[in-house]
């Protein structure tokens, strides 16, 4: 993850992935537990996968034979000139916080709603739960241990009895911790229709689950049903909560089903999804090369096994000449030199050369750029290629920056000017504002 948006994106196409599985494979299932633990599953998993890293051994151009790496080159904003003219990024920025703000503003208000009709009900202990009796038309809801009720839910026993029965289940089975996950989840991706679809799977299977736990403890499916038709009229009003009229055609259609092994293991495919979403998002490739950070002296003979076998293939082939025209080297016996410095005097023109690009630092980008480039036999910069990049502009700075460098002392291999390789790694990396 190199910034917001990378979480982002990685953390809600996880979510989306998930759910479509879950449409597709158990929402007309009645193993309500298993549903619950795969959505619930999901949600988290998705708002932890992007800050998961697998290193991966990788056989690329990166790390294939032995290389020469400049030492790092790190490079912070601190000589960006800001500006206050917004770019697109900011724009984005601030309406994804503005977003944010109001969404958690909403969360706020519906904590005190929730404690202005505690304060104002009568409270009852009702089996080690606080009942609440509101005068306030209202369905009955739970949140965490209070039910909440209207007072002329206590003049029918029957009826009353059903109630408390459903809003105890939601209370034992813990499903306002749910609720909250998926609250600050929606807070965070606002923006993103597959949250607030996951949303509300779980509070349907919270139904689902407590309309069948209360028919089995409680019989009498009959009267059940009519008093879910009594509460069709009154709409949810705060999403914080379990409420007893929530999705009603839904919840008596899942009235006539019951849990099947099938559907159990159907459950089971949150194992592979979670693994193919490790693989897809959290595997990085890790460099096996040599790495160097010391200066090599120009004259410094230094064996290397590369340089030792295109030795022995200029004296076994005839056209030796030729092919060496275009041979690359990447330890010679005299290093090329760079205005009268080391290989580190290249690295130190280099740092006092970048500068940050404005539109990477607008954005938040930061990372490590590999450029890989050659020093040819008449000095030059030539074959220059960004071997892991970040973003284009950071990647466009290392390579322009490179290709305009002056022109090098050329190494040299038995007295004669060859082509050497060269690997640099360049750190972009934020400064935190003060």
């Amino acid at each position: 993850m190199t910034n917001l948006f990378n979480y982002l994106l990685e953390s809600g196409a996880a979510l989306a992935v998930f759910y479509l599985f879950y449409w597709l494979l158990l929402r007309k299932q009645a193993n309500f537990r298993v549903n619950r633990v795969y959505l619930l599953g999901a949600a988290c998993f998705s708002l932890v996968l992007p800050f998961i890293e697998i290193p991966v051994g990788q056989s690329s151009d990166l790390s294939g034979y032995s290389e020469v790496f400049l030492s790092p080159l790190e490079v912070g904003n601190d000589a960006v000139q800001k500006t206050f003219q917004p770019t697109f990024s900011t724009i984005i920025r601030w309406a994804y916080l503005a977003g944010v703000l109001g969404f958690a503003m909403r969360f706020i208000l519906q904590h005190k709603q929730l404690l202005n009709l505690w304060k104002t009900g009568k409270t009852k202990r009702y089996k080690g739960m606080d009942l609440v009796c509101l005068d306030s038309l209202t369905t009955p809801f739970s949140f965490f241990n209070r039910i909440f009720v209207h007072q002329n839910d206590l003049n029918d026993s029957t009826r009353l009895e059903m109630i408390l029965q459903h809003e105890l289940i939601h209370a034992r089975r813990l499903h306002s911790v749910d609720n909250y996950v998926m609250n600050v989840l929606a807070i965070v991706q606002w923006f993103n229709p597959f949250v607030w679809l996951v949303r509300r799977e779980i509070r349907n299977v919270h139904e689902y689950e407590a309309d069948h736990e209360t028919i089995e403890r409680k019989g009498n499916p009959e009267f059940y049903k009519n008093l879910l038709f009594n509460q069709a009229m009154q709409l949810d009003s705060i999403s914080l909560v379990n409420n007893f009229n929530s999705s009603l055609k839904n919840r008596l259609l899942m009235l006539q089903k019951r849990a099947s092994l099938p559907g159990l293991l159907k459950g089971l495919v949150f194992l592979p999804l979670a693994v193919a979403m490790l693989f897809i998002f959290s595997c990085t490739e890790e460099s096996n090369s040599v790495y160097s950070g010391l200066e090599l002296p120009p004259e410094a003979e230094i064996p290397n096994v590369l340089s030792e076998r295109n030795n022995n293939e200029e004296q076994s082939e005839p056209n030796g000449n030729q092919k060496n025209e275009k041979r690359v080297f990447v330890v010679v016996e005299q290093m090329p030199t760079f205005q009268g410095g080391g290989i580190n005097a290249f690295r130190n023109y280099l740092q006092q050369q970048v500068q940050y690009p404005q539109e990477a630092a607008d954005a938040g980008i930061e990372g490590t750029v590999f450029v890989k480039f050659m020093v040819n036999k008449e000095g030059e910069t030539d074959e220059i290629e960004v071997m892991r990049g970040v973003h284009q502009a950071l990647d466009q700075t290392v390579v322009e920056l490179i290709d305009s460098s002056p022109r090098w002392e050329p190494g040299k291999q038995r007295g004669k000017a060859v082509n050497v390789q060269f690997t640099i790694p360049v750190v972009f990396k934020l400064k935190e504002s003060e």
